[in-house]
């Protein structure tokens, strides 16, 4: 968890500093305004969260093997999101949306805390791309995904 709160801390040092006025603007057609990227980052994490209690009130099963996730961070190979993960084309209240990604946070936190290592290595999730990941490696993954972001927002904001 420490590695994610310190990724976190990186996060909303990056989007704090985003007046209001810019927090919804799309520099081109195509892409994200600062909010949406920070949307998708709590849909993603809300649904690591849902997953990891579904996959934690079920028995434990094969192991599952660790995957080379820390391409993750890199966005040198695009990537496009499901869709159920993809924030919707309005806008978005600043303050409003931090609060809620932070409830996102607090949740995972909860279940990391009530759970035992071997409780997370012990079940796993399957990724699109990597297949069946034992659920710490999901924590490290939620890390890994806001590094990428944070890249991406920090070429928002050079755009602004």
């Amino acid at each position: 968890m420490e590695y994610i709160e310190n990724v976190r801390s990186q996060l909303l040092e990056e989007v704090e500093p985003v007046p209001e006025a810019d927090w919804n603007i799309k520099t081109d057609a195509t892409d994200w305004s600062v909010a949406q990227v920070v949307e998708h980052l709590r849909l993603f994490e809300a649904f690591v969260g849902r997953s990891m209690k579904s996959a934690l009130e079920t028995e434990p099963t094969t192991r599952a093997e660790e995957k080379p996730i820390q391409m993750m961070k890199y966005r040198r190979r695009p990537a496009e999101a499901p869709q159920e993960l993809q924030p919707e084309d309005m806008e978005f209240n600043k303050q409003t949306l931090l609060e809620e990604l932070q409830e996102t946070r607090n949740y995972i936190r909860h279940l990391e805390e009530r759970h035992t290592s071997e409780d997370l290595a012990a079940r796993s999730i399957s990724h699109p791309n990597f297949g069946p990941m034992p659920l710490h490696q999901w924590l490290e993954m939620i890390g890994l995904h806001e590094e990428r972001h944070i890249a991406q927002i920090q070429d928002i904001k050079a755009k602004l």
